[in-house]
């Protein structure tokens, strides 16, 4: 077992989970001992908000840039990935702790110090300590569109192809895999795959919340997101880099996530089938047309991919050609 010379864990202070907590927002920031929030919201999620608020339009670094915060001690982010996304980066700018107040399922970035932006040439990730505070209103977020619900699970998916792509890594560069925090990514997997067949019924809604939260923890936990984020992130964020460019609006990053994960698992030589079913049986896409995402644009993804960061996955080990990504979509059934 790898032993690093310091090992910083960080986890969010408080995770308060159930019914009618969309209320509580101004007595858990009391109880913190706040005086002054600001709440970081968008155009549908500001009637959550019990105090002076910012509306965010997008989650471009260059908008996020303009926004002067208003005099205050926290900042509290309500709603989606892109407001979330929001405050935790005015957090890391300015140098306030953060709140987050989730009301949609889509990613583990509801409980992650994990920042994804869009900027003017691309996507930048990020990473900050995690919140203090996380609040989750069950009733708000199981009313959640089918889409989002299914985008969670998608992301809880990946990590059947992101652990992997970790373990790869330190076998072929040394970089550091923390056992701990693989085993948990593992244990957020099987724990939401486990009760697939009733992801969209209320139980269902709370187990993926739970695997969301242990998923965003390992982030923490790492510090990085390497645990949760490999090859199948890697080929999503090409895809919204290509449609960014031209001029079109990113997919939802679950769905991507998920539908990557079965083409990224036939690359790893391990059970795509199986991702496809327990992709299919929970109501999740199983194919480029169900995602919106032609498949010259995915192979354009797939060859792009390497090259956004320097995170070693299998697209390092695999020598793939357009016409190679094109058969192998038609052998997985992706298309």
């Amino acid at each position: 077992m790898d032993i690093k010379d310091l090992y910083i864990m960080e986890l969010p202070h408080r995770i308060v989970l159930g019914r009618g907590v969309i209320d509580r927002i101004e007595e858990e920031v009391e109880r913190l001992g706040f005086r002054r929030p600001v709440y970081i919201v968008g155009r549908y999620t500001a009637r959550y908000s019990p105090g002076e608020s910012v509306i965010v339009e997008s989650s471009m670094k260059e908008h996020l840039d303009t926004i002067d915060l208003p005099d205050s001690d926290v900042i509290v982010g309500i709603g989606g990935g892109k407001n979330l996304d929001a405050a935790k980066y005015l957090s890391l700018k300015t140098g306030k702790p953060y709140i987050l107040v989730p009301t949609l399922p889509s990613s583990d970035g509801i409980a992650s110090p994990s920042i994804s932006l869009y900027t003017e040439d691309g996507r930048l990730s990020l990473i900050h300590s995690p919140p203090i505070l996380i609040l989750i209103d069950f009733d708000v977020v199981a009313r959640s569109p089918r889409d989002y619900i299914l985008s969670g699970y998608g992301d809880v998916v990946s990590k059947y192809s992101s652990v992997y792509d970790w373990w790869l890594g330190h076998r072929r560069t040394g970089e550091y895999f923390g056992h701990l925090t693989s085993r948990l990514m593992v244990f957020a997997f099987n724990h939401v795959v486990k009760d697939r067949r009733r992801l969209l019924t209320p139980h269902g809604v709370h187990v993926l919340l739970e695997s969301l939260i242990l998923s965003g923890g390992g982030i923490g936990i790492q510090r990085s997101s390497r645990p949760a984020s490999g090859s199948e992130h890697l080929i999503s964020h090409a895809i919204d880099i290509i449609r960014i460019r031209n001029g079109e609006r990113p997919g939802l990053h679950g769905l991507q996530v998920g539908v990557s994960t079965v083409f990224t698992a036939y690359l790893q030589r391990r059970r795509w089938g199986y991702v496809r079913r327990v992709l299919s049986e929970a109501g999740h896409p199983t194919t480029l047309e169900e995602i919106h995402v032609d498949p010259d644009l995915f192979a354009d993804a797939v060859l792009l991919a390497p090259s956004l960061r320097n995170r070693y996955t299998i697209l390092n080990e695999v020598e793939l050609t357009r016409k190679k990504v094109l058969t192998i979509l038609e052998e997985v059934e992706m298309v």
